[in-house]
């Protein structure tokens, strides 16, 4: 990208373009320079600022999907609905956005050769979490699922991996995110947020609070 942004003006520079002051090395702004004022340039230089173009416009839809990783990445960290954020990017179903994610993630990890960074919270750290809070998790993950017939269509959605995860005895950072938006989906249906605090299903949704904020506590290492 730097090289292609050096090639672009330093042409400029060899025909003295009188328009040379406009440009910049933001590779958008460049783009938008060629766009407004080719016309009239040689044809060896508008050939040549067709492929740096090009290359500019490569590294930026590869800078592009680092952010929207970057984000989806924030975006899980704090427990958003996933049906909301993903309908910004036309994804229809909670499980479509992970899956956006993920390959995201191995496809940014392909191109570099090095591994894209994981959300900002130490995995060590949440491993060792989940070790010691593993019993209270899986109490209210099975509590969740026992009571899925009160869920909507979002809720369900959540409570098939949880219940995945229940079935294979496993506890990952992944499935306590999980876990979250499957408590936060489930609080939102009229129809759990009427049962009486007595209720098994409130009783867990209310001792999850804790156990996710002190989840999302963990610092970075």
């Amino acid at each position: 990208m730097r090289a292609a942004l050096d090639r672009i003006i330093q042409r400029r520079d060899d025909i003295d373009d009188p328009n040379r002051y406009q440009l910049s090395d933001d590779p958008r702004d460049v783009l938008a320079y060629l766009r407004k004022h080719s016309r009239g340039m040689p044809e060896h230089v508008r050939r040549a600022d067709v492929e740096d173009g090009l290359v500019l416009r490569v590294w930026l839809w590869w800078d592009g999907e680092a952010a929207e990783l970057w984000l989806l990445d924030r975006a899980d960290e704090l427990a958003m609905n996933r049906r909301s954020v993903g309908a910004r990017l036309g994804v229809a179903t909670g499980q479509g956005l992970v899956d956006r994610r993920v390959h995201k993630r191995a496809m940014l990890s392909r191109a570099t050769g090095i591994p894209a960074p994981a959300p900002a919270s130490s995995a060590r750290g949440r491993e060792e979490w989940i070790a010691a809070h593993r019993r209270a998790v899986q109490a209210i993950a099975s509590t969740l699922v026992e009571h899925r017939e009160l869920a909507d269509e979002e809720a369900a959605e959540s409570l098939i991996e949880v219940r995945r995860d229940l079935h294979d005895d496993v506890c990952t950072p992944a499935g306590i995110t999980v876990i979250d938006w499957a408590v936060t989906e489930l609080a939102a249906v009229p129809a759990v947020a009427a049962l009486p605090d007595s209720h098994p299903l409130r009783q867990a949704i209310t001792a999850w609070a804790p156990l996710a904020a002190a989840f999302r506590r963990i610092p970075d290492r």
